[in-house]
């Protein structure tokens, strides 16, 4: 079965900023999303990324991708799922560079009140 791989690395020369959405405060960076190359065990080709950028736009950020009972992943976009693992958003998707580019919209108290790894990406993008 495919492993996904989710990593967090911040350049510390990229300007991490706050916002307010929704009536919460969310940490903003921006992030390059995807590259051509492997991706859940496929080949994805630049051309297949940049094909429609904008419908990357929303995107719930789970920590640590969901998988169903044989291990298979599945989306996060599901009420349960959102609720329990999501702390945030992916939002202005654009295709440049051959990589899908846009900004993480982190939600500062619920990735508090997870702890863990949610409360892990919070410290590295304020560091």
């Amino acid at each position: 079965m495919p492993s996904i791989t989710s990593r967090i690395m911040v350049n510390e020369e990229v300007e991490i900023r706050e916002e307010t959405f929704e009536g919460k405060e969310y940490l903003v960076a921006p992030v390059v999303a995807i590259v051509e190359g492997v991706l859940n065990g496929a080949l994805v080709p630049a051309d297949e990324i940049g094909r429609h950028p904008a419908s990357w736009s929303g995107i719930p950020l789970p920590i640590d991708h969901p998988r169903d009972e044989r291990g298979e992943p599945i989306t996060a976009n599901d009420p349960d799922i959102i609720d329990n693992r999501v702390i945030g958003r992916f939002f202005n998707a654009s295709f440049e560079d051959d990589r899908l580019k846009g900004e993480i919209w982190i939600d500062v108290e619920k990735a508090e009140e997870m702890g863990g790894d949610a409360e892990e990406v919070l410290d590295k993008l304020l560091k």
